[in-house]
């Protein structure tokens, strides 16, 4: 169990090393993968304004507190389903969950993340960060989550799934969050670690 995980990847932050944490317990709390499922949300119900305001202000948008407040004063409401100013911060994060919204269910759901991440440009943001790698390499994970969990499921209980999830449960079949060849430090447990040798 990684459970002092945390020391591990503080050393490695600080002596700038890349690293990847497989396994390891709090997964979903992870401020990328809380910010994924949160956006979800959003896409999923455009009515949730808890959600679609922490969408925007999320890793994924960006916006900050006084973006945010800037567009309340001017009467623009958090429902990405209204038109906005073309100069509003809002416009561009409202086109795009407007469109994760609409082919919510014409498209795998791992593609909707995958999609999310493209356009939003997340993987950058987060590479440039101390523990970036790590941060990356946990969006994947979701991405191939998705993947698994949507066959015979709607959009909405795959999120609804997300969001109530067991993080003790998930660790019992977290799958590699990086590829082998990629250049870093990988922390894992001695059982995760058996016959990689």
């Amino acid at each position: 169990v990684l459970t002092r995980a945390h020391v591990v990847e503080e050393a490695f932050k600080e002596a700038g090393i890349p690293y990847v944490l497989e396994g390891g317990k709090y997964y979903y709390a992870r401020s990328e993968v809380s910010s994924a499922v949160t956006a979800l949300r959003a896409i999923d119900n455009p009515n949730d304004a808890v959600a679609v305001y922490g969408a925007l202000h999320s890793v994924f948008f960006g916006l900050s507190d006084e973006d945010l407040l800037h567009a309340r004063m001017q009467g623009q409401a958090f429902d990405y389903r209204q038109e906005v100013p073309p100069n509003s911060a809002l416009a561009r994060p409202f086109a795009v969950l407007r469109e994760l919204h609409a082919g919510r269910y014409q498209r795998p759901f791992s593609e909707t993340v995958e999609i999310l991440m493209r356009e939003t440009g997340v993987q950058e943001v987060l590479s440039a960060r101390p523990g970036g790698l790590q941060s990356v390499a946990n969006l994947g994970k979701l991405v191939r989550t998705l993947r698994a969990w949507q066959v015979g499921r709607t959009f909405s209980q795959v999120v609804e799934l997300l969001a109530a999830v067991d993080e003790e449960e998930m660790d019992e079949s977290e799958s590699r969050i990086m590829e082998e060849r990629s250049d870093a430090v990988r922390v894992m447990t001695i059982h995760k670690a058996k016959g990689l040798e």
